[in-house]
């Protein structure tokens, strides 16, 4: 009984010596798995740094894209300065034209009223058969004042005779007549003018003329 418990227990011990000795070898794989395992760590911080370094270069990127952009706006708007100076110069010739024409407008307001007293007096002297050296003066200073207004590029609006146009025209009365067509122009009360062509610095005042109303209602 002892013997056979002395040999149950020798078996045992040998079944553990040989477990022991099948686990002792597994332990080299167990060595590579961790140098495996510290070589994949090293590597994941080696593609970490890789990565933080794509990051940085990524965050210029839209620096440069910002700076292009704004190369590009500068460049547009050095294109359409040039284009607008282009226009302004063209503009502002144009302008002078113009201006060359309005510049003496209050002037030549002021001068008006005395041609208009001077032609007045012009034709209250015609009227008069002694009143020769006094038209005579008056001619002259009339004559003056015209060619002072000719030199300013001022020109007198024609009139009497003319269909009334009320862009040039402002009808103060109107006349029945049979001597004139409907809608002309049969006296002139104030003369107008023109500074160049096109510029009108006063309207002429005057009479115009409408067809006689032969058949009018009976009341």
């Amino acid at each position: 009984m002892e013997k056979n418990e002395n040999e149950y227990q020798r078996s045992e011990h040998k079944k553990i010596r040989r477990k022991s000795q099948e686990k002792e070898p597994q332990e080299e794989p167990k060595s590579e798995g961790l140098e495996s395992a510290e070589g994949a760590l090293s590597a994941a911080a080696q593609a970490a740094s890789a990565a933080e370094k794509v990051e940085i270069s990524n965050e210029e990127i839209p620096e440069l894209r910002k700076k292009a952009s704004e190369y590009d706006e500068l460049l547009d708007q050095c294109k359409r300065i040039k284009a607008e100076y282009s226009n302004y110069q063209k503009r502002i010739e144009k302008e002078k034209k113009e201006w060359s024409k309005r510049a003496h407008r209050d002037v030549l307001l002021k001068i008006l009223p005395v041609i208009d007293d001077l032609q007045r007096i012009r034709k209250a002297c015609a009227a008069r058969q002694d009143a020769e050296s006094i038209r005579g003066g008056i001619e002259i200073l009339c004559a003056s004042a015209e060619k002072i207004l000719n030199s300013l590029g001022v020109n007198v609006i024609k009139s009497v005779g003319e269909k009334f146009d009320p862009n040039l025209h402002e009808a103060i009365l109107s006349q029945e007549t049979d001597e004139f067509a409907d809608g002309t122009v049969i006296s002139e009360i104030e003369q107008g003018y023109l500074v160049g062509d096109d510029i009108l610095l006063r309207p002429s005042r005057v009479v115009v003329s409408v067809k006689p109303q032969k058949d009018k209602p009976q009341v």
